[in-house]
C-alpha cells in the first residue's frame, strides 16, 4: 500500500497516468527492501530542503518531489514538465541529494545507505518517443564528496569580483538579467553589434544576412536564445523603473491593445442580442476540439466516476482518426533533437567517376 502524492499524482492535462506509471516502475524495486526495512524505510513527497546543515547558508534550498528510503539505497525523484531534456547527473538534483542526506538521516542510518539513486520523470518527452523516466545509481561517497565543490562555488560567488558567465541555463531564470551588463556585452558581442556611440539600431541594421558566411550566421543563430531572453528582461526592467518613477529618454510607458468582453453575462447578452433580431445559430458557434485536446480531456460521468481515453483508444485515434501535416521549416542547432530534413538534392548526388575512353568512342 504505496500511495504517491504531491506533485507527481496531481500532474495536469493528463500526463499523471505516465509519471505515476513510472513513479511505480521506481518504487517496485524499492517495495521489498522497504517493507523488510529495519530502519522504517519510508516515501516522502514535496520533502523541503535547507542548505544550512550542508553549506551553513540558507540561499540554496529547494522541494524535492519524491524521495524513497530504503536499508541501503535512498532515492531523490525530480518531476519536469518542460519539453526540454534533462540529463544527468544535475547541479539541482545533485544538491537535493545532499540537503536529504544530511537533513534526513543520524548516524547509524547513514552506515546503512550504500547508493544514492537520482531519477528524473519527463512525461512530455514520451510523447516524442524519448525515454520519460531516467535514472543513475551513485556511490554515497562520491556524493558526499560533492558538498565541498558546491561549497566553493558558492562561497566564489559571493565575492564583490566574482566572474560573471553568462549562459542559457544560468541566465533563464535570473531577475537581474534585465539590467545585467555582462549578458548585454556578450550578446552584442556574438552578434556583432556594439554600444559606441549608441548606435545600436544602425549597427544592427547594417548586419545583412545575405553577406554573412557561414561562421557569423551559426554565431548568431547560437546567440538567439539568450539575445531573446535579454531583450525581453531588459523590456521587464525597463517598465520597472518607469512605474517607479525614473525616466529614461526615449522611452515611455503605453496601454497595450485591450481586448472587449461583454458586460453581462451570457445568458443576459442572448436575450439583449436575440431582439436586435440576431437569429441562435449566429448567436452561438461550436467546433470540434483538437486532438491534443482529446488526448487532456477528463470528463465525469453521470455516477460520479471520472474517465479518460484509454491507451487503447488513444492508439486508434493517433493511428487512424490523427492527419498530421509537416511544420512549418525552420533552422535549429545541430544539437537539436529534431531530425534534419532534407531541403536539397545535393547531398543525394556524387562526383560521377570519368568514363574510359573505349565507352566514350
Amino acid at each position: 500500500g504505496f500511495e504517491v502524492t504531491g506533485t507527481v499524482a496531481n500532474l495536469p492535462d493528463g500526463r499523471v497516468e505516465l509519471a505515476a506509471e513510472g513513479a511505480r516502475g521506481e518504487l517496485e524495486e524499492f517495495r521489498k527492501a522497504i517493507q523488510d526495512s529495519e530502519i522504517g524505510g519510508f516515501i516522502k513527497s514535496e520533502t523541503k530542503f535547507s542548505s544550512v546543515a550542508s553549506f551553513g547558508r540558507d540561499d540554496m534550498g529547494g522541494s524535492c518531489d519524491v524521495m524513497i528510503v530504503g536499508d541501503e539505497v535512498i532515492e531523490f525523484i525530480d518531476y519536469k514538465d518542460g519539453m526540454g531534456e534533462v540529463l544527468l547527473p544535475c547541479d539541482q538534483i545533485d544538491l537535493y541529494s545532499i540537503m536529504g542526506l544530511s537533513l534526513m538521516f543520524n548516524e547509524v542510518t547513514m552506515k546503512r545507505i550504500k547508493t544514492v539513486r537520482q531519477t528524473i520523470i519527463q512525461p512530455k518527452l514520451s510523447y516524442r518517443g524519448d525515454n520519460g523516466v531516467i535514472f543513475i545509481d551513485r556511490p554515497l561517497q562520491e556524493v558526499l564528496d560533492l558538498v565541498s565543490i558546491y561549497k566553493a562555488a558558492a562561497e566564489a560567488a559571493d565575492k564583490p569580483d566574482a566572474l560573471l558567465i553568462s549562459g542559457e541555463s544560468q541566465c533563464k531564470y535570473c531577475k537581474h538579467k534585465g539590467a545585467c551588463s555582462t549578458l548585454a556585452n556578450v550578446m552584442m558581442e556574438k552578434s556583432g553589434v556594439v554600444f559606441a556611440n549608441l548606435d545600436v539600431s544602425r549597427q544592427a541594421a547594417n548586419k545583412d544576412p545575405h553577406n554573412m558566411d557561414a561562421k557569423q550566421i551559426l554565431e548568431l543563430l547560437e546567440a538567439a536564445p539568450l539575445l531573446r531572453q535579454l531583450l525581453d528582461a531588459v523590456e521587464v526592467e525597463a517598465l520597472r523603473r518607469l512605474q517607479a518613477g525614473e525616466l529614461i529618454e526615449g522611452i515611455k510607458v503605453v496601454a497595450g491593445r485591450g481586448s472587449r468582453t461583454w458586460s453581462y453575462s451570457e445568458d443576459e447578452m442572448v436575450e439583449k442580442l436575440k431582439k436586435f433580431g440576431l437569429p441562435k445559430d449566429v448567436l452561438w458557434k461550436t467546433t470540434l476540439i483538437s486532438p491534443s485536446q482529446v488526448e487532456k480531456v477528463v470528463w465525469t460521468k453521470r455516477d460520479g466516476s471520472v474517465k479518460q481515453l484509454t491507451d487503447r483508444q488513444l492508439k486508434l485515434m493517433g493511428e487512424e482518426y490523427v492527419k498530421k501535416s509537416s511544420g512549418k521549416l525552420t533552422v535549429a542547432l545541430e544539437s537539436d533533437s529534431r531530425p534534419a530534413v532534407a531541403v536539397s538534392a545535393v547531398a543525394l548526388f556524387q562526383a560521377v567517376p570519368e568514363l574510359p575512353n573505349w565507352l566514350i568512342s
